[in-house]
C-alpha cells in the first residue's frame, strides 16, 4: 500500500499530556485520501458500526475542544473516558475474532475508523500493544495504512517510557508548554517519516506548535 494515498486532512485525535498536566484535544492530520466506497466491503454492517462509534467519538472531543479551546480540565474527561472505555471493549471483541480491521473488510474509511477507536484506548495500553502487533501484520499485507502504524508505534512506545520513533506524539503541559517527546535516532527520523507519508518533522512541530503552544511568549 503505497504511502501517497495520504491527504493531510483533520481528523480528531485526543492525546493525552503528561500526569501532572492538564489534557489536551488535537487535531491531527492522518486521513488516508480515496473513495472508500471503492472495491467490495466484506463486513458491510461492521464498517457502519465503526463509522457511527467514530461519529460520537468525534463529536465529543470536537464539543469539548470549542468550549475549552485545547486544554481540558481533569473534571471533564468523565463522558468522554466512558465513550472510549465502551468504544475499546467493543473493538477488543471485534479484533479478537477478526484481527486488525482492515480495508478489504471495512472500507477504507472503516479502517481508519478502527485506528481512531484504536489510538483513544489509552486506558488499555495492554491492548494497545497487542493491537499494535495486528498492525504490524495487516500493514505487510496491505490491509492497512503504515501512517497509522507510526502514530500507534509511537503512542505504545511512549506508554512504555521508551522514546518514540516517528516522532508523531507531542504535548503540552499545565503551564501551556508546548514539548516534543524523546525521539529514538532523531538523525534519521524524517527518512522514518519520509517512508510512511508523514512530512518532515520540523514542519509537522511547527505546525503542532502553532496550533497548541500557549505559553507566554
Amino acid at each position: 500500500m503505497k504511502s501517497s494515498i495520504f491527504l493531510y486532512l483533520s481528523i480528531g485525535i485526543f492525546l493525552f499530556t503528561s500526569a501532572a498536566s492538564a489534557q489536551t484535544i488535537k487535531i491531527t492530520p492522518i486521513q488516508p485520501n480515496g473513495n472508500p466506497a471503492t472495491g467490495t466491503v466484506k463486513k458491510p454492517e461492521l464498517r457502519e458500526e465503526l463509522l457511527k462509534r467514530l461519529a460520537a467519538d468525534q463529536k465529543i472531543r470536537m464539543e469539548l475542544n470549542q468550549k475549552y479551546k485545547g486544554s481540558l480540565p481533569p473534571e471533564e474527561l468523565e463522558a468522554m473516558t466512558k465513550l472510549d472505555k465502551e468504544n475499546t471493549a467493543w473493538i477488543k471483541q471485534k479484533m479478537s475474532k477478526h484481527g486488525w480491521l482492515g480495508t478489504s473488510l471495512v472500507g477504507m474509511d472503516g479502517a481508519q475508523a478502527a485506528f481512531i477507536l484504536v489510538q483513544h484506548a489509552v486506558h488499555d495500553a495492554e491492548f494497545q500493544k497487542q493491537a499494535l502487533e495486528l498492525l504490524h501484520k495487516a500493514v505487510a499485507d496491505g490491509e492497512a495504512f503504515p501512517v497509522h502504524l507510526a502514530f500507534l508505534t509511537d503512542r505504545v512506545r511512549l506508554a512504555q517510557g521508551k522514546p518514540q520513533v516517528y516522532g508523531t506524539q507531542t504535548r503540552v503541559t499545565k503551564e501551556g508548554k508546548f514539548e516534543v517527546p524523546p525521539i529514538e535516532d532523531e538523525a534519521n527520523v524524517d527518512k522514518r517519516r519520509a517512508d510512511v507519508g508523514l512530512e518532515p518533522i520540523a514542519d509537522y512541530i511547527q505546525k503542532m506548535r502553532q496550533r497548541y503552544d500557549k505559553s507566554p511568549n
